[in-house]
């Protein structure tokens, strides 16, 4: 830390340049270069009061120009984040459709299996593991075989 000397002594970390004005004086003095005691010293005590207001309206503009800076780039990186935090949402949403729809056909086709193998036990009379017989060239031995399952039907007895 350079080196500060106030009136009571030299300028430590615990001393405040804003809340105390021996400090900020002599924190100015050690700031004020040979060159600039000449300048000082050509001027008298109205020209030094107008330069020293005229310096403190620079320093004001200037801190009030930081400030709406740091203002303007928080907003900024609000709505950064803002953006951000939409498109990370979005992105989400998309991969969770994504995951779905890779799940659904996998579920589907699974659906689909136990339904047909389950419609061929019921056609057939059979289990749906069991390998298929080869397709017969009569058609009437499928009319036999059909009869032969189906329960008989006696149409005189329903009738007497």
């Amino acid at each position: 830390m350079p080196y500060f000397a106030s009136s009571r002594g030299p300028v430590t970390e615990s001393d405040s340049l804003l809340l105390d004005n021996e400090v900020a004086i002599g924190v100015a003095r050690s700031l004020v270069t040979p060159m600039d005691v000449r300048i000082l010293g050509t001027k008298d005590d109205n020209w030094l009061v107008s330069d020293v207001v005229a310096l403190s309206v620079q320093n004001a503009t200037t801190i009030a120009s930081v400030g709406h800076r740091l203002i303007a780039k928080s907003y900024e990186v609000q709505a950064e984040n803002e953006k951000l935090s939409k498109m990370v949402t979005s992105y989400s949403k998309e991969m969770q459709k994504q995951l779905e729809a890779l799940e659904i056909p996998s579920k589907c086709k699974r659906d689909h299996d136990r339904s047909f193998a389950e419609a061929k036990r019921v056609i057939f009379g059979r289990s749906s593991d069991e390998p298929q017989e080869a397709v017969r060239k009569d058609p009437k031995e499928d009319i036999q075989r059909a009869k032969l399952k189906s329960p008989v039907v006696d149409s005189g007895s329903a009738t007497r």
